[in-house]
């Protein structure tokens, strides 16, 4: 983690993933060393390569846990994982391993979790600003206009949140938990969706819950009103506040150095702001990681080159016969994009 030196108060941020992962959840470390230098990153990994790779690597202010002592720690969660697949697992986990890291570091006394496929561009402090004494933070998906059938995934996004270690804070957080090992599923129904359409009750149930209203804070293709987009060349500002972090749901590695945005999927435009300041350096950064990890002997998605190659190939062809499709193909270096706008096509599990 490359950074100044420390200044400010100590933010201990927690996620998770397995190797399939593990190149996004690097790039968030190092994005959030970038911005955070007294940042500490807790990290659950859900496979012995992931866990085997980060203790070796021993990287500063990188505290790496196996799954399995998760689950000796929580029991109930352990047990939740019969009848459910692997995303519902990874899903269940979610409040699961915020109350973990709270019940194993004493010293934590506010914890914000987030998805591993997030990239730091500005400090979050004017989030924790926002924040002040309340002990819950959630943030809105923010959906655009023609996107509010997404609602039935949920008001908010489990991308970014806050609780602190205080009475309201761990009452939300435990009935979170509850709530989750008790039915989690990649599924919506009228109140229930994964882990995320819980948060919808947080403001209604619990005090001190606090709806945090940043722009910059888990911005995200549903969210993207691409022509309030702005950089300076320094910063990317959108709707005039500063992109602190941008949450790539939906980006696909298809082969090679063939990714699909996910904008498609969102009916958003690749606009030159957003390819240049946003998407290509994240791309440069998972390329030059995927790259040392193969080194590493850690074939991410090595098992399933083949499929992601014949996926790859069927919707690069899928563009070629729309002649309209291939004038939207954008080239950047070793990046090739195919985003399309008016897309139906749902992305698999939450927004």
């Amino acid at each position: 983690m490359t950074a100044p030196a420390p200044t400010g108060p100590v933010r201990h941020f927690c996620t998770y993933f397995d190797k399939n992962y593990l190149s996004r959840g690097l790039s968030l470390y190092h994005s959030l060393g970038a911005h955070h230098p007294s940042a500490r990153l807790y990290v659950c990994c859900f496979d012995e390569e992931t866990f085997a790779y980060l203790k070796r690597a021993a990287l500063p202010d990188l505290v790496a846990i196996p799954s399995s002592a998760l689950e000796a720690h929580d029991p109930q969660f352990a047990a939740a994982r019969a009848g459910r697949t692997l995303l519902e697992y990874y899903f269940t986990s979610t409040p699961c391993w915020i109350r973990f890291v709270l019940d194993r570091f004493p010293e934590v006394e506010l914890i914000t979790y987030l998805d591993a496929d997030l990239r730091f561009f500005a400090s979050s402090e004017p989030a924790f600003a926002e924040l002040g004494g309340d002990s819950v933070a959630i943030v809105e998906h923010r959906f655009l206009p023609h996107l509010r059938h997404l609602d039935a995934f949920g008001r908010f996004n489990v991308g970014w949140l806050s609780f602190r270690r205080d009475l309201a804070g761990l009452a939300c957080l435990n009935w979170w938990r509850e709530r989750c090992i008790e039915w989690c599923y990649d599924r919506v129904e009228p109140e229930r969706m994964g882990d995320q359409k819980y948060l919808d009750r947080f403001p209604r149930l619990f005090d001190k819950v606090k709806i945090l209203g940043h722009k910059g804070v888990d911005a995200a293709p549903w969210n993207l009103d691409v022509a309030r987009v702005r950089s300076d060349g320094s910063a990317v500002w959108v709707d005039g506040q500063e992109l602190i972090c941008f949450h790539f749901q939906g980006l696909k590695h298809l082969a090679g150095s063939l990714y699909e945005s996910g904008l498609r999927s969102y009916g958003v435009e690749m606009v030159p702001v957003l390819r240049r300041h946003v998407f290509e350096p994240y791309l440069l950064e998972l390329t030059r990681h995927e790259a040392a990890l193969v080194r590493e002997g850690i074939g991410i998605g090595r098992a399933r080159s083949w499929r992601s190659l014949r996926t790859g190939l069927r919707r690069l062809l899928q563009l070629l016969t729309r002649p309209a499709s291939v004038a939207r193909l954008l080239w950047s270096g070793t990046q090739l994009w195919a985003p399309q706008a008016g897309s139906a096509d749902l992305p698999l599990g939450r927004p």
